[in-house]
């Protein structure tokens, strides 16, 4: 029998989550429960090396995901380096309702006659935002213009 050297990727002091997709397996009665198998195989392998501790699971922010795939018989893992994806800026410090979310008001801006200077280097140009109801478009705009990368405002997120 091999074991699979959790500890190569994870210690006690780190928090981790399980992830599925699960495709076309009908011996699995429910998907969740490929998770929670994971997680146990995870947290038994860090207690045998580590003393009898073991990693916190944190399904918001953790540091590092590991990711099942079940297709058919077929099951493979995954380790997620990347964390959560650029659509998460991580600039709003409270919670509010957005109508247009960050990559969407990127995008948007991108393909305007605006973004289209901006990348051609035709210097700065005026933004008017006449929605401005969380200010979305002109924090996105602020941050192309100072070349400011949506990864680059809040690196620690992301778990490489």
């Amino acid at each position: 029998m091999s074991f699979t050297p959790w500890e190569d990727w994870i210690t006690p002091e780190r928090t981790f989550a399980v992830s599925e997709t699960v495709v076309g397996a009908r011996w699995l009665k429910n998907s969740h429960y490929a998770s929670l198998v994971t997680k146990d195989a995870v947290c038994d392998r860090i207690r045998e090396r580590f003393d009898d501790r073991r990693p916190s699971v944190d399904k918001e922010n953790p540091d590092i995901t590991f990711h099942i795939h079940i297709d058919g018989s077929s099951v493979k893992w995954y380790v997620d380096f990347s964390g959560k994806s650029l659509c998460k800026r991580g600039y709003r410090v409270v919670s509010t309702e957005v109508y247009v979310g960050e990559h969407i008001a990127a995008a948007v801006l991108l393909r305007s006659e605006w973004g289209k200077r901006l990348i051609a280097g035709d210097g700065p140009e005026p933004l008017i935002d006449p929605f401005c109801g969380s200010g979305t478009f002109l924090i996105e705009a602020a941050l192309m213009e100072t070349d400011t990368a949506p990864g680059l405002i809040n690196p620690s997120r992301f778990a490489f």
